[in-house]
């Protein structure tokens, strides 16, 4: 307590030393403006004075900036003209007010050549207030006529590496990634120019940002820890922040979430210990984000009051420091946290419309397409579905957009992307030269990485459209093993649970309703569906018309494939059962589940399909169908595995009694009970 004390003490004592020095400096330069010979040297020592005073007291200092470009203008001075409206735009910006701070920088550049420093400073400040207020078409052109100034002044390699950085970032904040990729590879070639180890490391840190959004998860994780290792060498606690961050995103967007939040605790210990007097916006910007990227990982968790905790924490940041972008996005976690724990959905709706109206018209596009998918979730809670269903076609629709735009930047910059890439393997081939010495291998690469390149990526684009289409049909583990080559796949399972949910009176439901709404009903449907199996860690087998099959425990074993069938068909039933339809139409489902012994494979050489076949798989399907509208019905075996795993079951069970099964004779057979354990 005494030290807390001292130091206290000891601030005050030198704050108001500071402040007495500040108020000694202004009233001498108050005394030399009186006294001043003519009217150019009273506006300098005028510009002087508000340049002291604007840490102090930004009003006054903005109200001396004034009274000196007012004199300026008298007597046309153009000098002091251009440095008042400078002046007033580094103060504007210092307090957030970016759209003042643009106006200033631009009535700068009339007075000014932009070849010079003064010029070049105006259009890197209008660059950064145009990426920050969402502007990213006038932020690219900003940048653009900043190099291209450049070439004619000679601007250092370092400052046209820091150019291509911001063009990066501006491109990666409208989800241009291929084109953020290549100014960011433009950079790093100027950064290892001069040998800048924090500029090299911001490069691949961006990199890492770029490769994990393209879903090359292991190489940005390379290209991130490459940069952590020199940030560290370098004891550069601002940039291990970011690094930090930025690796959290890219173990979070690979699905690794506890990995995700250690780097995102080492993070904020990181930010704490920087110094008070380096606690730059950027830092300030870092913080509210790592709080957001936490809310988002407890929010997937489940954990929804720590998640509005960081959600809440990250709004206040980045209203502090007037990031409207980081604020929006996180008005829109918020509304998801309330509509996923059906609180607060007034609120969740005004966030959601408040976001969208400060955003529509803007470049902000990825924040305007979470716009329409929070939408999505509020309308499907709410039950209205032709909203819900307005809102997934423009989702889809801008999220085509997205995809075309990317599409185009590639193909557009194609040529230029092989050859920054050719370059970057150069620099990697000396690397190996300097550590290894393997002169033949790096031969061989020099001669044939720009074919290599051209055959490599067209066949890696084309990997992962087969790949992803693979997916879609197959089970993951599945998928890889036909990659490998394995011509015939047939396994068995000792135990697996397997579900089956179909549509109860589907054939009179359907009867009068077009084929297009019954196809648009069933894929609202199934999609919800294929969610929770995820969620649960199910695996989807197949449709069969309105019929819906899910395994658990295939193609990957589990212990407790009996509980997660459970939970699945729980969640399943309590969502949708008494589902209504845009028409009105009131949708119930039945569920049946067994459990044993299974025999699982691929079948057919063109059209793959993963099946599964045996007693368990038929007795599963004759629960659904002897089963009760609204109810899970299961068998005896499954009711045993069931409680045996966990007792705690053994209250949510019915039994229904012994009832004649077709093929099978007389079963006894319970209901689970449709509501969350």
């Amino acid at each position: 307590m005494k030290l807390k004390i001292v130091t206290i003490i000891t601030f005050l004592i030198y704050a108001n030393i500071a402040i007495l020095l500040a108020s000694n400096d202004t009233f001498s330069l108050n005394h030399r403006i009186k006294n001043a010979g003519n009217d150019k040297k009273k506006v300098t020592l005028m510009l002087k004075l508000a340049d002291s005073l604007s840490t102090i007291s930004p009003d006054k200092a903005l109200q001396i900036y004034d009274s000196a470009l007012v004199l300026a203008k008298k007597i046309g001075f153009k000098y002091g003209i251009a440095e008042s409206h400078y002046s007033r735009g580094y103060l504007f910006i210092s307090i957030n007010e970016f759209k003042l701070a643009e106006k200033s920088f631009q009535d700068c550049i009339r007075f000014v050549n932009l070849n010079s420093e003064k010029g070049r400073s105006c259009l890197k400040f209008l660059g950064y207030i145009h990426t920050a207020t969402g502007d990213f078409n006038s932020a690219i052109a900003d940048y653009t006529q900043l190099l291209k100034v450049g070439k004619e002044t000679s601007l250092t390699n370092m400052e046209i590496s820091e150019i291509y950085t911001s063009l990066g970032n501006t491109y990666l904040l409208q989800e241009k990634f291929y084109s953020a990729q290549e100014m960011y590879l433009r950079s790093l070639e100027y950064a290892r120019k001069i040998h800048d180890k924090g500029l090299i490391a911001d490069c691949y840190v961006n990199i890492g940002i770029v490769e994990s959004h393209i879903g090359m998860y292991d190489k940005a994780k390379q290209s991130s820890i490459k940069a952590l290792k020199i940030n560290e060498r370098n004891n550069d606690i601002n940039r291990i922040a970011n690094n930090l961050n930025n690796l959290s995103k890219i173990y979070n967007k690979n699905g690794q979430n506890d990995s995700a939040l250690i780097f995102l605790f080492r993070t904020l210990d990181v930010i704490k210990s920087i110094d008070d007097k380096e606690y730059s916006n950027d830092i300030k910007k870092i913080e509210a984000n790592t709080y957001a990227e936490l809310s988002l990982i407890y929010l997937l968790k489940k954990k929804y009051d720590t998640a509005l905790t960081m959600a809440f924490e990250a709004k206040k940041k980045n209203l502090a420091i007037n990031y409207l972008a980081g604020y929006y996005w996180d008005l829109l976690n918020i509304a998801q946290i309330y509509i996923d724990t059906k609180k607060n959905l007034d609120t969740a709706k005004l966030y959601i419309d408040l976001t969208y109206n400060a955003v529509k018209g803007s470049d902000l596009l990825s924040l305007i397409n979470h716009c329409y998918k929070t939408s999505i979730n509020y309308f499907y809670y709410s039950k209205n579905m032709d909203s819900m269903q307005y809102f997934w076609e423009k989702f889809s629709g801008l999220q085509e957009i997205l995809y075309k735009e990317n599409i185009n930047n590639l193909n557009i910059s194609l040529e230029d992307k092989f050859d920054m890439e050719r370059k970057l393997n150069e620099h990697k081939i000396m690397e190996i030269e300097k550590n290894r010495k393997q002169w033949i291998i790096i031969i061989s690469l020099i001669a044939g990485t720009f074919a290599l390149l051209v055959v490599a990526f067209v066949t890696l684009w084309e990997r992962r459209k087969s790949e992803k289409l693979l997916l879609n049909i197959l089970p993951k583990a599945i998928a890889k093993r036909l990659k490998s080559r394995e011509k015939s796949i047939a396994d068995s399972f000792d135990s697996a649970s397997i579900v089956f949910i179909d549509i109860a009176q589907f054939t009179e439901i359907s009867k009068d309703a077009t084929p297009e709404r019954i196809v648009a009903v069933l894929n609202q449907i199934y999609t919800e569906f294929d969610h929770i199996a995820e969620k649960h860690g199910l695996e989807k087998i197949k449709t069969i018309g309105d019929c819906y099959m899910a395994a658990s425990g295939v193609p990957q074993p589990r212990e407790d494939h009996a509980e997660a069938a459970a939970n699945f068909a729980i969640e399943a039933m309590g969502k949708l059962n008494g589902y209504i339809t845009g028409d009105g139409t009131l949708i119930q489902f039945r569920c049946g589940i067994d459990c044993g012994p299974i025999v699982a494979g691929v079948i057919g050489e063109k059209k793959f399909i993963y099946d599964l076949w045996g007693d368990t798989v038929n007795t599963a399907s004759r629960m659904e169908e002897y089963g009760e509208s609204g109810k899970i019905h299961c068998t005896e075996r499954y009711f045993s595995k069931l409680i045996n795993d966990n007792s705690e079951w053994k209250s949510k069970f019915m039994e229904r009694g012994s009832i004649r099964v077709k093929g099978i004779g007389m079963m006894k057979t319970y209901f689970l009970v449709n509501s969350e354990k």
